[in-house]
């Protein structure tokens, strides 16, 4: 026998039971082990499933696989599965996240009524079970400095302000509040500058070959290339996410609206998608119902965020380029969907938002999608008085 039978510290087999199984069947009374005793429970079991991995995926029962990658995933959430052998794409594949198209974000029952009373102060520290959200501004690096507490992520997915008005611009309907800031009050220089604040404080929380998608309309893009391609080490692509139906308009109405991609640093980034291997066939045209084809959650989702992004749309994106597990930051984060793709492809979110009233609105969308509470992590009563100031005012 070649390769010892590997048992744990309680003498229980770790791997080769077949072997074992042939040794009785030739009558052999010993045969060689090693102990493994420096490794826990979930990393045993972990380790077994890298050392029985058949060459494909069809011969694992997958629903006892998907359960036990599950278990271990949740006793060890930073846990890097790939050693099992399973790539990135298989990982999501056999978890169904592969199929992250067939959410719908959009239905009115999981969009939470805005909150009567504004509980969120600025300053605010959240844990949403795994994802950690802060309310605070993401032109402050020490924001996200508290937000990631020492880790980086490996993408970030957001959709700043895209300096127009919302009222007449986004929405017609004169409902939304402008956003706090990039609310059509800056010069183009301006813009470019609150943009390249926002992607330097970003780049600087991310690994080195994270990607980030970063959404802007047509009437800016040109600033977005230009604060990105300073801050960025390279442009991957541009992708365009196609709404269905035409929204806001004069001469056209959009239809559309553009993401673009860039890389952290010299390091390869993740691809999952390897080409179609594992199921997932994508382009850089990103098909999903906008705000103007959610139907009868409609009215909903344009009271939750003036522009969200279906759920779908972010989930897909963050599947490219991400493993189960990783961090991924959104630093505007407006109505949440990069929070709540997040939890459905267990990734782990990282997200700030301005806004308290949009904070509270996250949390209530993520305690409604999972049951869940979100516990305040710390408070800073000194911002209190700037919160007052801002009600009285």
């Amino acid at each position: 026998m070649l390769n010892p039978v590997a048992i744990n510290s309680s003498n229980v087999i770790v791997d080769g039971h077949l072997r074992v199984e042939i040794a009785h069947k030739l009558g052999l009374r010993t045969v060689p082990v090693i102990r493994i005793a420096h490794m826990s429970d979930a990393e045993l079991r972990a380790y077994a499933i890298a050392a029985n991995k058949l060459p494909a995926v069809a011969n694992y029962d997958i629903n006892a696989l998907r359960i036990e990658l599950d278990e271990i995933r949740a006793e060890i959430p930073t846990i890097n599965l790939t050693l099992t052998g399973f790539t990135i794409g298989e990982m999501d594949r056999i978890t169904g996240n592969h199929q992250a198209g067939i959410y719908d974000d959009l239905d009115e029952d999981e969009v939470p009524p805005a909150p009567v009373e504004v509980s969120a102060r600025r300053g605010d520290l959240y844990a949403l079970g795994k994802h950690r959200l802060i309310c605070g501004d993401s032109l402050d690096p020490m924001t996200l400095t508290t937000l990631m507490d020492g880790e980086l992520a490996t993408c970030c997915f957001t959709d700043p302000p895209y300096n127009v008005k919302i009222n007449g611009h986004v929405s017609g309907t004169g409902r939304h509040a402008e956003f706090a800031m990039a609310s059509g009050e800056m010069t183009r220089s301006d813009f470019e500058t609150f943009l390249i604040t926002a992607l330097e404080n970003i780049a600087g929380v991310l690994t080195n070959g994270a990607i980030a998608f970063v959404c802007m309309d047509h009437a800016h893009i040109g600033e977005l290339l230009m604060a990105g391609d300073a801050v960025f080490d390279e442009r991957l692509n541009i992708c365009v996410w196609d709404k269905g139906r035409g929204g806001m308009g004069s001469l056209w109405r959009s239809q559309h609206e553009l993401i673009a991609v860039f890389k952290t640093g010299d390091g390869p980034h993740i691809n999952a998608v390897e080409l179609g291997r594992h199921g997932r066939n994508r382009t850089n045209l990103w098909s999903f119902p906008g705000m103007t084809g959610f139907g009868r959650g409609k009215k909903k989702a344009l009271e939750l965020h003036p522009t969200v992004k279906p759920v779908a749309l972010v989930a897909e994106a963050l599947l490219d380029v991400t493993d189960q597990g990783q961090v991924v930051l959104d630093p505007f984060g407006g109505s949440g969907s990069t929070l709540i793709a997040a939890e459905r492809i267990q990734r782990r979110a990282r997200l700030v938002e301005f806004d308290p009233v949009y904070v509270d609105r996250i949390i209530a969308r993520w305690e409604k999608l999972t049951g869940g509470k979100a516990e305040l992590l710390s408070r800073d009563d000194s911002a209190l008085p700037d919160l007052l100031a801002g009600e009285a005012a």
